[in-house]
């Protein structure tokens, strides 16, 4: 699991989401996340145009960011895979760019369905200073 961080973004915060790791190099984060830095482009998705209007937002995910830690392990956001339609689940898939060795053990998605006793944690970084209109 890590922050998804963007440079170059309109919003102006460091931080967008968070993503975790599926497959090596393919990293899986929200919908709603990945539309603030990305676009449907003539042969797929792309990145959006930046806050400078030159250049595009970069995207990074960083796997040690926390409060009062200054290690980092961040992989730079190479393409935007696919991002789902507003009817479908809340999900987009991420590449990580070219050069990146081994990132660690991937988080497994689970081909059933738990059952209403397991218990399940979940992690992500709340950003309480932004509201979204319903739909985004």
């Amino acid at each position: 699991m890590g922050r998804v961080e963007a440079t170059n973004w309109p919003i102006g915060l460091p931080y967008i989401g968070t993503g975790w790791l599926i497959e090596q190099n393919l990293i899986v984060t929200n919908r709603h996340v990945a539309l603030e830095f990305a676009e449907r482009g003539q042969k797929g998705f792309t990145f959006q145009l930046g806050f400078d209007r030159r250049n595009p937002v970069a995207v990074d995910v960083d796997f040690l960011e926390e409060i009062d830690n200054a290690a980092t392990a961040r992989v730079t956001i190479g393409d935007i895979l696919y991002i789902v339609s507003d009817t479908e689940p809340d999900v987009a898939f991420l590449r990580v760019g070219p050069g990146k060795g081994p990132l660690g053990r991937p988080i497994k998605l689970g081909s059933e369905l738990p059952s209403s006793k397991t218990m399940i944690g979940v992690v992500g970084y709340p950003d309480g200073t932004r509201t979204f209109p319903i739909g985004h």
